[in-house]
């Protein structure tokens, strides 16, 4: 029982150096089509261990957005963090909320319409106002509204 707090301080410390690592290094900010290019890439890819295709994406930005993916429970990770290496959080699984996104997201004319209309009226939303938005474009585009 000794181990737990020692552990939970390390845990914290870890995820602490992560967080301040990704604001020191760069001005990091949530980019929904890195979101969706790691889903697709997720998707795509043959087994859980192959490499995911994100196009021109550098590590930090990558390591950021799966780690702000697993807290949105898009994704499922693998825990690879270490003190030396505090962002290797490895994308295991896409979840059913991730598939959700991803099949709203999936048409191009669908989400470059979405992201022009959001980008056009308020630049940024929230994520469910987005999910909310591509999923009332795909029904316009089904002929279903």
């Amino acid at each position: 029982m000794e181990f737990l707090p020692q552990y939970a301080t390390i845990t914290v410390q870890i995820v602490t150096e992560v967080i301040n690592g990704w604001q020191q290094g760069s001005d990091m900010t949530r980019d929904m089509e890195v979101v969706r290019k790691i889903l697709l890439g997720m998707e795509a890819r043959e087994n859980d261990d192959s490499p995911i295709e994100v196009g021109e994406c550098d590590e930090a930005t990558f390591y950021f957005h799966v780690w702000l993916m697993s807290e949105a429970e898009l994704i499922t990770v693998m825990d690879g963090r270490t003190r030396a290496d505090p962002n290797r959080l490895y994308p295991r699984h896409i979840t059913w909320k991730g598939y959700d996104f991803l099949d709203s997201a999936r048409s191009e004319s669908v989400w470059r319409e979405t992201l022009s209309k959001i980008g056009s009226a308020v630049g940024t939303v929230a994520f469910s106002v987005l999910l909310e938005s591509l999923k009332d474009a795909t029904m316009r585009k089904l002929g279903l509204r």
